[in-house]
């Protein structure tokens, strides 16, 4: 079993990690020519499209907050349980689009 220490900063290394993606993700769709780990950045227009071009805004900002609030070790908690239901939304934007997938 891990010690109390070791388990610091093992949830500290995953939160940094997570911080990071998702930080990065929200704004690589909001900015043009930023730096992107996962996710595409033509979200926003793909879903524009559709006629949802405002919730690829509000997913993109949801991103880029929850990745800061999990940059900060004071919020870790309330940004992990605001992952959820991002994830949900986006699950269901996939299914309802009928979206195969990303590259």
């Amino acid at each position: 079993m891990l010690s109390r220490i070791k388990w610091s900063y093992f949830l500290t290394f995953f939160q940094v990690i997570l911080g990071v993606i998702y930080f990065s993700a929200g704004l690589s769709k909001l900015i043009s020519g930023f730096p992107n780990i996962i996710g595409t950045v033509w979200l926003i227009d793909e879903l524009s499209k559709y006629g949802l071009g405002l919730f690829g805004y509000f997913i993109a900002i949801m991103q880029a907050v929850i990745g800061g609030l999990l940059l900060i070790n004071r919020f870790r908690l309330i940004a992990s349980l605001l992952l959820l239901p991002m994830h949900i939304c986006i699950f269901i934007i996939t299914i309802l689009l009928g979206w195969k997938g990303t590259p």
